[in-house]
């Protein structure tokens, strides 16, 4: 979800590359100062696998006069419920597991329960209940969208592994342009006080690309280092990898690293010709010209990671600007699959569930939520 913020402002194109290879062909575990590393070879175990999928649900929200999205996001409930919302102008509204609109569940204000626009709103989950996040907030609901109770977290982005736990990020930037930046666990407990836990992660990292010939900077998801997180609330785990590198550390809620996943890679090239076709629109505007300068001629390793069902995690490896192949890992860390979409589909929005996955698709000029099954790969999804 995080990357689904950064993904609203990179308006980038691809160039492809290759990645590293080795001539190891299985998995090979290494003990270093006491902690298992899972180091793969470059090439899946089992492959490279074309999903084979099928259309269970779809729901065109603008059918309903009462749905007012300008831009589309979703989450679902334990019970097939779905959640559609928009980041930016802070609405969300409730379908049941069959599409049918049902309730709309935020109203905008500074109110209890409610969220002005422009705040970041986030949908959050978990068994039967609703977090919602935005504005530094966080708002707490039943499954009906029934208002239970809120509190202040200055937090901007977070993911829940249990009921009442999540993890965030803490960024502190410097005059320097390098970004200070820990991953931690926090708990509601009683009286909506917030406890820090363990950190998971910190470090600092130049984030921000600095503009040679002024004031101001830039950062970019797919080129300016960062620790990226994703948590597992069923494994009870947190994935932490720095994007420079293809080094997953697979932590548990104490904070204790489990072990490491480790892949070869080779980070892409990309030119400045690139960067001037992705970034056209920045050669009309005098003031943002120099990024097409400074911007750095290698990406990072991984974009973002997704748990699946299973113990199984999706690792999005980065092949080229706005462009990257899904590896999938085992509960093992061990690399099994490189997992390909039909031909006309790409890897955008998806929210992966049991048994497949929700996406968010074009239909005219509007979009549309879809949910598919995945009818091969059993170890991972349920049919």
């Amino acid at each position: 979800m995080r990357n689904q913020l950064a993904f609203l402002l990179s308006m980038l194109f691809w160039q492809g590359c290759a990645f590293g290879f080795v001539g190891q062909e299985k998995a090979q575990v290494v003990e270093i100062d006491g902690v298992r590393h899972i180091q793969n070879p470059a090439i899946p175990a089992k492959g490279t696998v074309l999903l084979d999928i099928e259309k269970v649900l779809e729901i065109n929200p603008y059918d309903n006069p009462d749905v007012a999205l300008k831009s589309i996001f979703s989450a679902r409930l334990d019970d097939g419920a779905i959640i559609l919302y928009d980041i930016n102008d802070s609405k969300a509204y409730l379908f049941s597991a069959e599409g049918k609109y049902e309730r709309d569940l935020v109203r905008n204000g500074q109110g209890p329960g409610e969220f002005s626009p422009r705040s970041l709103l986030l949908i959050h989950p978990m068994k039967n209940q609703i977090w919602i996040s935005g504005g530094l907030k966080l708002a707490k609901f039943d499954r009906n969208g029934r208002f239970l109770g809120e509190l202040k977290t200055g937090d901007m982005v977070l993911q829940f592994v249990d009921e009442n736990s999540y993890v965030t990020d803490a960024e502190m930037r410097s005059p320097d342009f390098t970004t200070h930046k820990k991953i931690l666990l926090k708990k509601i407990e009683a009286q909506n006080r917030i406890v820090e836990g363990p950190i998971f992660k910190e470090g600092t990292y130049i984030k921000w690309i600095r503009n040679p010939n002024g004031p101001g900077g830039f950062s970019d998801i797919w080129c300016t280092p960062d620790i990226e997180y994703a948590a597992d609330p069923r494994m009870r785990r947190v994935y932490i990898v720095e994007k420079v590198d293809y080094k997953i550390e697979v932590k548990d809620l104490e904070g204790k690293t489990l072990f490491v996943i480790e892949r070869p890679v080779k980070r892409c090239k990309v030119s400045r010709k690139d960067v001037e076709i992705a970034k056209s629109y920045l050669a009309k505007d005098e003031r943002s010209r120099w990024i097409l300068d400074a911007y750095p001629n290698e990406l990072m390793a991984i974009q973002e990671m997704k748990p699946l069902s299973n113990g199984y995690l999706a690792v999005y490896r980065i092949t080229g600007l706005m462009k990257y192949e899904l590896d999938v890992f085992d509960s093992e860390g061990r690399y099994q699959y490189i997992l390909k979409l039909p031909e006309g589909m790409s890897l955008h929005s998806e929210q992966f569930y049991d048994f497949g996955f929700g996406t968010i698709e074009g239909r005219g000029d509007y979009p549309v939520y879809v949910q598919y099954r995945v009818k091969n790969l059993p170890d991972v999804f349920r049919r």
